[in-house]
């Protein structure tokens, strides 16, 4: 134990509280976090066949290349995507 562990500690705590006040006081729902689908969710979710989507991907906004031949589609942009007029 250092002589600055107490210090350390107390701002933690200071910090902790401060983060949950904030949390606390936003009035706004915590986010989810975002999750990637796979292109056979997403295609189902847009109700498209896959060999479909997989052409249409790199011109997507929410459409995201992770391997060779491999597309995830954003669950946020995907959902924001299917209500814009």
């Amino acid at each position: 134990m250092t002589p600055l562990d107490p210090l350390f500690d107390a701002l933690i705590e200071r910090i902790t509280d401060a983060v949950a006040a904030k949390l606390r006081d936003s009035g706004k729902p915590a986010r989810q976090p975002d999750r990637l689908l796979s292109l056979d969710e997403a295609a189902a979710m847009l109700g498209m066949d896959v060999k479909a989507l997989r052409r249409r991907a790199p011109r997507l906004p929410f459409a995201k290349k992770v391997g060779h031949r491999t597309w995830g589609f954003r669950l946020s942009g995907l959902q924001r995507w299917m209500v814009e007029p």
